[in-house]
């Protein structure tokens, strides 16, 4: 095989879209500006790559991941072990979006979490935070909440973001 095949075959493996996604993630930007723009009435949706780096740090920015809880049932994945791991903790059960402010999200997958999402139809201002999520999955998410309520906010930070909705 020639060097110039050998490039080119390496610069279309690079520009495939599973590496897209961002190397870097700033969460702690997105947090700050969630602690600075958030109301006590809203509601928190952390999607499921976010939550590691929210247990981090939320109580940095006046956040406790004890308050957090999920509303669907997850299933164990080998791909989820340290999440799955700190929720196990917790003991978490899944709860009513009524009874909680602030909700895990149970997949990286827009498919699988489309249901929960709709739980939240008509719940007012929620705040979405992605991280560790590829622009694809990403736009699924925001073309979806944007069927569904009135983006009001966001705030968009290398490999991290937050999104405030009316639904």
């Amino acid at each position: 095989m020639t060097v110039a095949v050998q490039i080119i075959l390496f610069a279309a493996v690079v520009n495939y879209p599973i590496y897209s996604l961002q190397l870097r993630q700033e969460t702690k930007p997105v947090f700050e500006y969630l602690q600075k723009n958030g109301q006590t009435t809203d509601t928190l949706y952390l999607y499921q790559w976010a939550e590691p780096a929210f247990r981090y740090y939320a109580s940095n920015y006046n956040f406790n991941y004890n308050d957090c809880h999920i509303v669907t049932h997850q299933q164990k994945s080998d791909f989820t072990r340290e999440i799955d791991y700190f929720r196990s903790l917790q003991g978490f059960k899944p709860v009513s979006v009524d009874k909680t402010q602030c909700i895990l999200g149970i997949s990286g997958n827009f498919y699988q979490v489309q249901p929960e999402l709709e739980k939240l139809q008509n719940r007012g201002r929620v705040w979405f935070v992605f991280s560790h999520i590829n622009e694809h999955e990403r736009s699924l998410f925001l073309n979806y909440l944007d069927t569904k309520g009135v983006r009001i906010d966001e705030n968009v930070q290398p490999g991290a973001s937050v999104y405030l909705y009316q639904l």
